[in-house]
């Protein structure tokens, strides 16, 4: 008897039969839907990851204001940026970074935003690019001017649109006028804690003297030389700043030092080792559902003894038998499969909807189909091997 012949007989058995397959097929469907969905929120989730670290580098280091279980107050502050350029031969580049909040407006909307005030090393610092206009220049720094830089969102909240040319326009901060000198491309993600579509960003000395005051605390971002040099730059950022805030060996650091390196190695990590999970949670799920496969392909055998002996009788091998039911098993693993890509591919767009990030991949698809091909020829087999080994006699006595 041939494949084709075979297969015919797989698909006629199924047909016959069509609930109980259906629910033989839910295990496959739910199974191949859950390795779909997984795989598209795990690479959704490397590409969360990647987009949130993709604006800044792996060499940069990050200084902050306090200690776990330290209850020491801080002398964080922008004089620290000269302590760390005279003692740390690791480190290419420092600067402040001042934040805050405040209300900002342009004719009649306003929003409460976030004030950054930067250094010039910012846009480097940040890989920046704009839609519009471009950062600040040395006089604008160094002269305290009221110019400012706007975040895709506030730009959107502001005049409706992230991408219009909008330099030259006046907002007003705390009910004193700005000139708008660029706008940022949508970054979609924070950069060291800073939400940069968010937020209005003026030059630091404008900020301290305007808006922030020069009580309010900075952050300092760091660049090392290169990536080799990362953990020698945070030990002598350490050293040097514990020097210069006099801290006593038995005291806590005052500040917090943080490396985005490990931090994006530690994300990526996390995203991972979620995907492997619950990829583990649906293949256990594919495995309960080849069980379902089978059970019911040991009754099917059951029922159609007398069938099987009679087509032994006519002349029928062993090996179109096992063929026979291996391929109607495989079928029902794989119809089971393409219905649950079916149903996993409707689902994604939904998880969009809530916000959840997605990215439908060939590699998903493959690993779904492959799983469930695999379950079949796995659970099917032996099912098949027992009415292939049926004795044509035996079998035609049956009842």
């Amino acid at each position: 008897m041939g494949i084709l012949e075979t297969m015919r007989l797989a698909i006629d058995g199924i047909w016959l039969n069509k609930m109980r397959s259906l629910l033989t097929m839910l295990g496959i469907i739910i199974g191949t839907a859950t390795i779909i969905l997984v795989v598209a929120v795990g690479m959704g989730s490397k590409k969360s990851v990647d987009n949130q670290f993709s604006s800044m580098s792996v060499t940069t280091i990050y200084v902050m204001v306090g200690s776990p279980g330290s209850n020491i107050q801080s002398k964080l502050s922008a004089k620290d940026v000269d302590v760390i350029k005279g003692n740390c031969p690791s480190v290419a580049t420092v600067a402040p970074l001042l934040s805050g909040k405040a209300a900002v407006s342009s004719g009649s909307t306003s929003d409460q935003v976030s004030i950054v005030g930067v250094a010039s090393e910012f846009k480097d610092q940040t890989n920046l690019t704009f839609s519009s206009g471009d950062f600040f220049s040395t006089d604008n720094l160094a002269n305290k001017e009221k110019v400012v830089i706007l975040g895709a969102d506030v730009a959107n909240t502001l005049w409706g649109s992230a991408t219009g040319d909008y330099t030259g326009q006046i907002i007003n901060i705390n009910r004193q006028k700005y000139t708008v000198i660029g706008v940022i491309n949508r970054v979609g993600s924070t950069v060291g804690n800073t939400d940069i579509d968010g937020s209005v960003f003026i030059p630091y000395n404008t900020a301290e003297r305007y808006i922030l005051g020069t009580t309010a605390t900075p952050r300092l971002t760091i660049q090392a030389k290169d990536v080799q040099s990362v953990n020698t730059a945070t030990a002598e950022i350490s050293q040097a700043l514990r020097v210069a805030h006099k801290l006593r060996p038995d005291m806590s650091d005052d500040f917090l030092v943080r490396d985005a390196g490990k931090n994006l190695v530690a994300a990526q990590d996390t995203a991972h080792t979620m995907s492997i999970l619950l990829i583990a949670v649906a293949t256990i799920v594919l495995v309960v559902g080849g069980i379902g496969i089978m059970n019911v392909m040991l009754v099917s055998v059951r029922e159609r003894t007398k069938e099987i002996g009679t087509r032994r009788a006519l002349g029928a091998r062993k090996k179109d038998i096992l063929r026979q039911f291996l391929f109607e098993a495989v079928a029902l693993s794989l119809l089971g499969g393409l219905l649950g890509l079916g149903f996993g591919e409707a689902v994604i767009p939904l998880l969009k909807y809530f916000k959840v990030e997605t990215v439908r991949s060939l590699q998903g698809i493959v690993l779904a189909l492959g799983f469930s091909g695999l379950v079949g020829i796995f659970f099917g087999f032996y099912p098949a091997t027992k009415a292939a080994n049926s004795k044509p006699i035996e079998a035609l006595r049956y009842e």
